[in-house]
Order: C-alpha cells, then structure tokens, then sequence
C-alpha cells in the first residue's frame, strides 16, 4: 500500500487506533509520526492519565489546531462522567505545550 493511501486511512482514525496502528511495524510508526495526523486530535474513548501525559507530550505541537475530548453518548459502568479526569499537572503540560 503506497504512503499516501496509509496516510488517508491514518487520518480517519481516532487517537488511540493511531497508537495501535503504529505499533505494528517500523514503517507504520513513521507514518503515524507524520505531522499531517497532528492538525486536528479527536479523543472518543477514555483514556488514563499516563495516556493523555503521553498525547500532551507527544502530539502538542504548533501544527495542532484542534484538540477535542469527546463526551460518550451515555454513561458506562467503567466511565460513568468523562472521558479523562484532568488532574492540575496535566493542565501544566498542556500551558507549557501551548504555543
């Protein structure tokens, strides 16, 4: 499969399925590097905190113009609120990641 069609598949995917994709192989976890994957991050699924750390760290550059956490449709036994709980430290992450 050519670059550019990996490419247009790994942009449909949320941030999470990214993750599992670039873990498959070398040329995959390029790929999922590439900063055109970066612009807009949408988050569907909850996440622990070690996860969102690693989302700020790694995905919080000047090319991101859109980062949303989005609310399940209804509540779960595992997640009865929210996706992610933001503790103090992640929101200092995410002031220093700012541009």
């Amino acid at each position: 499969i050519p670059d550019s069609i990996l490419l247009d598949i790994f942009s449909r995917l949320d941030y999470s399925e990214l993750c599992m994709c670039s873990r498959v192989c070398q040329r995959w976890r390029i790929l999922s590097d590439d900063f055109t994957l970066k612009r807009i991050i949408v988050v569907k699924k909850p996440l622990q905190e070690r996860f969102f750390l690693s989302l700020i760290n790694n995905h919080f550059t000047n090319n991101l113009q859109e980062f949303h956490l989005l609310k399940p449709k209804y509540n779960s036994p595992m997640n009865p609120f929210s996706l992610v709980i933001v503790k103090k430290s992640c929101f200092w992450q995410i002031s220093n990641k700012s541009p």
